[in-house]
């Protein structure tokens, strides 16, 4: 995230979309190779977070741990530890990462995006994606 942030600041609105979007990932995939999150190291909560992501609801601690061999208080608190939040704040934010893409098209009606993505009104739309929260990125030390 910091790194995307960053080649904000350098091509400013210089590049196209697309080729700013090229750019991130290929700065993104270097950081990933060089220093992975937690997370990505971590098989059993790639198992869990995948299993979150990919569910069209909400999924109970007691799916998630499913095949890991950890208990549900390990689960919880090595989300915690790796993204600084809970699975339910982190299926959340993943969600709105659709929504406010839909809504940053020059074209996009609100209400038509609110509908797609299930929320009942715009404005309640609008509540939610106030609330979510980002995962916390965890910047490492350098010696």
């Amino acid at each position: 995230m910091l790194a995307l942030a960053h080649i904000a600041s350098l091509v400013g609105s210089r590049w196209r979309a697309s080729r700013r979007d090229a750019l991130a990932r290929v700065v993104v995939m270097s950081v990933l190779g060089d220093n992975p999150p937690a997370f990505l190291t971590d098989a059993g909560l790639t198992r869990c977070i995948d299993r979150l992501l990919e569910a069209p609801g909400p999924v109970s601690i007691d799916e998630l741990r499913r095949g890991t061999g950890m208990s549900a208080s390990t689960v919880r608190r090595r989300f915690r530890a790796t993204t600084g939040c809970s699975p339910d704040e982190l299926r959340r934010w993943f969600r709105s990462l659709t929504v406010r893409a839909e809504l940053a098209a020059d074209d996009a009606d609100p209400s038509t995006v609110a509908a797609r993505a299930g929320f009942s009104t715009t404005s309640s739309m609008r509540r939610s994606l106030r609330r979510v929260r980002a995962p916390r990125v965890r910047v490492p030390s350098v010696l």
